[in-house]
């Protein structure tokens, strides 16, 4: 026979038993679904990058900036506005990439997020943005501007390296 103390020590028992699971279940729902975001702002973003691989390129500043618009506070943002400058200048419309290059140097975007690529190992966001403004102000003939941003990717925002690429630097 159980006696009224054990008893109600077992439905104590059983009660917590029944909350830590609720608390599990619930904890366990809450990381899916952050995984599930960070999943979608990824897969957005791949979406984009394929547009760009294949030269789709009024369809990747699309997704870009879509991107951009849904996931505002992505960790792939940089990227997706760099990369929507690239493609604006695949598209010779230098003057937006001007604009779009110019808001990353005011940016505080990390210069040494990983790149993730084999060779390069920083992103660079500022360094190659400057590079890109050098390269457009000389096709424009404009000589003072191209001569500021070199400058700037010379000796503000250096390239950074390791031994692996030096020799590039």
């Amino acid at each position: 026979m159980i006696a009224v103390e054990d008893f109600l020590y077992l439905k104590n028992a059983n009660c917590m038993k029944k909350l830590l699971i609720t608390i599990t279940l619930f904890s366990s729902f809450l990381t899916s679904s952050q995984e599930m975001e960070t999943a979608e702002d990824e897969i957005s973003f791949e979406k984009a990058v394929t547009h760009a691989y294949r030269e789709e390129n009024k369809k990747a500043i699309e997704s870009f900036t879509s991107f951009l618009n849904q996931y505002p506070d992505s960790f792939l943002k940089p990227r997706a506005k760099f990369n929507i400058g690239i493609v604006l200048r695949k598209l010779s419309r230098n003057d937006e990439a001007i604009l779009i290059f110019s808001e990353i140097l005011n940016s505080d975007y990390n210069e040494k997020e990983s790149y993730g690529g084999i060779i390069e190992q920083y992103a660079l966001y500022k360094n190659r943005s400057a590079k890109e403004l050098a390269e457009i102000y000389f096709e424009k003939k404009e000589y003072k501007k191209a001569s500021d941003y070199i400058y700037l990717f010379d000796k503000k925002y250096k390239y950074l390296h390791f031994c692996g690429n030096e020799m590039r630097a």
